[in-house]
């Protein structure tokens, strides 16, 4: 038995060996492809590569597209051609072989050839092949063919991006010369009924949080069944984040917010559109069809939007003395004391920031941008927004009045200056302290900032009621103007360009409504509901 075993193994080796000499002898009788000379009647193709099975590979691909072109150039079509794997895979029994090889260096050089008669009839027999397959599937995947729209259309994308990746779809027609291509009657099909389809967002544009859930519904007649949906998900600064999600059979579906923190708390635009050209290769009308259907939804994304919204104080009715305290000897003329009587109301205990106030520009669509908005001294999502006039902060202020249901507008001179102070008897926010004695504003000469801070950023310069930045950083438009006779508005709380005593909480400047400045920006207050 042992005996047996050991001469089959021999003679297996021997036959081993024998078919290696076969190889190397075919190998071997290759000529050069210098050497080469081309017959008529055949295509050629060639090719390089590190290793003879890969310049092999690439010569069949030019080999293919050559031929491809030259055929279709025939018929008078012209198109670019680019020969996938699949494509060559679905060409792997025309009889294409290598006819030519060499190694020069560590590369290959390999060409290949096939009979342009044998490369005809495969041709022929493949289309033939692929219409009687397809042509009895177009009457199940007409609109009056049973099928759910989602369905008769994702199996429509299927046969065309099968056309276009076996190099048919400009060629096979639905029967003889001078019947339409099949490819083409499936596409103006699909994109004739996708014309009759819209996409909505159930979830309203306007604010929203990490708890809000983004529901879709994709509209059609009859059945909608499964429908593919490109969401794509866009913020200034960042790259797209795009997300293909299949609808229920009702067309209904479900999208995720980015988790990008670069989305988080900036106003995001929604693009959905219909996908089914997604995984479809090459076809520019399927393309054009799902952008038809395309639609855009604007968001104001807040990490916490019930906590941004509410970082703001009650300031109490009554009647206040304002304007410069008996102690300030640096007050001026125009400062003088006096009182005044306001209502209740909330104030925001910080500044407009560029992030919220971007938020307004998208959602409005509005290209009034501000000065300075493309400067990054400035622009910065969590520094105040600056080059707003009088009137961009009015229209801000009843846009967010808009989305949050309340009157949001600016503070009359009165108003700021009762909250500025918080019910103390005091020159600055945080009491009569000048700015230099202590960490508490942004001011000209602190050597903290050399332009505007991020709101928020003196701790100790608080006051009473823990409203951030009522002095320093920048002045704050209010809705009280100079007097009778003039149009100019007055600004409160000096700014990061000026000296500390331009700090006080009663000095007051007026100034043009119509322009923006580099150093003045917007606090909204709140009107109590009665």
């Amino acid at each position: 038995m042992y005996r047996v075993t050991r001469i089959a193994r021999v003679l297996s080796w021997f036959a081993a060996l024998a078919t290696i000499a076969v190889v190397l002898a075919s190998c071997a009788s290759l000529p050069l492809p210098a050497d080469l000379q081309r017959e008529e009647g055949y295509y050629y193709g060639t090719g390089t590569g590190a290793s003879q099975e890969e310049a092999t590979a690439e010569a069949k691909r030019t080999l293919i597209q050559l031929a491809i072109i030259e055929s279709r150039e025939s018929a008078g079509i012209r198109s670019k051609i680019v020969v996938s794997e699949e494509v060559a895979d679905s060409f792997a029994p025309a009889g294409i072989k290598p006819v030519a090889q060499g190694e020069d260096g560590g590369t290959w050089t390999v060409v290949c050839r096939v009979k342009r008669s044998d490369w005809d009839a495969f041709q022929a027999k493949r289309m033939d092949a692929a219409r009687a397959e397809i042509l009895p599937m177009l009457p199940e995947l007409a609109p009056d063919g049973g099928m759910s729209l989602g369905d008769r259309l994702g199996k429509s994308a299927a046969i065309i991006d099968r056309l276009y990746r076996e190099a048919l779809a400009d060629i096979l027609t639905e029967g003889k010369d001078g019947t339409p291509l099949v490819a083409r009657t499936l596409e103006s099909s699909m994109s004739t009924q996708l014309a009759a389809v819209s996409v909505s967002m159930d979830t309203p544009q306007g604010f929203v949080d990490n708890d809000t859930e983004f529901k879709g519904t994709v509209h059609a007649d009859g059945d909608t069944g499964p429908v593919p949906i490109l969401a794509r998900w866009s913020v200034r600064g960042a790259e797209p984040v795009d997300n293909v999600v299949t609808s229920s059979k009702d067309g209904s579906f479900e999208l995720s917010f980015p988790a990008d923190p670069a989305f988080h708390n900036h106003a995001v635009t929604l693009e959905l559109a219909t996908a089914f050209s997604a995984d479809v290769y090459g076809s520019d009308a399927l393309r054009k069809a799902d952008e038809g259907t395309s639609v855009a939804f604007v968001y104001q994304h807040f990490d916490d939007l019930a906590g941004y919204f509410g970082n703001e104080v009650l300031v109490p009715g009554g009647t206040y003395a304002i304007g410069a305290v008996a102690r300030d000897t640096r007050a001026a003329r125009k400062e003088a004391a006096r009182s005044a009587t306001v209502k209740d109301f909330f104030m925001d205990r910080q500044l407009v920031t560029n992030a919220l106030y971007a938020m307004f520009l998208a959602d409005t669509g509005s290209e009034s941008f501000p000065e300075y908005w493309d400067n990054p001294d400035y622009n910065q999502d969590d520094q105040p927004v600056i080059g707003v006039s009088y009137q961009d902060a009015v229209a801000f202020a009843a846009w967010l009045s808009g989305k949050l249901g309340v009157v949001k507008r600016l503070p009359t001179e009165a108003e700021w200056e009762v909250a500025a102070r918080g019910g103390k008897d005091v020159i600055y926010p945080w009491g009569d302290q000048a700015p230099d004695e202590g960490a508490y504003a942004n001011y000209a000469g602190d050597d903290g900032f050399p332009a505007t801070s991020p709101v928020g950023s003196f701790a100790d310069g608080l006051n009473a009621l823990g409203i951030a930045d009522m002095a320093g950083n920048v002045w704050q438009w209010t809705s009280t103007p100079r007097d009778a006779a003039s149009s100019n508005m007055i600004i409160k709380g000096g700014s990061w360009m000026d000296g500390p005593l331009e700090l006080r909480i009663s000095n007051r400047r007026d100034v043009n409504p119509s322009r923006g400045y580099v150093d003045v920006g917007i606090r909204l207050v709140r009107e109590v509901s009665e």
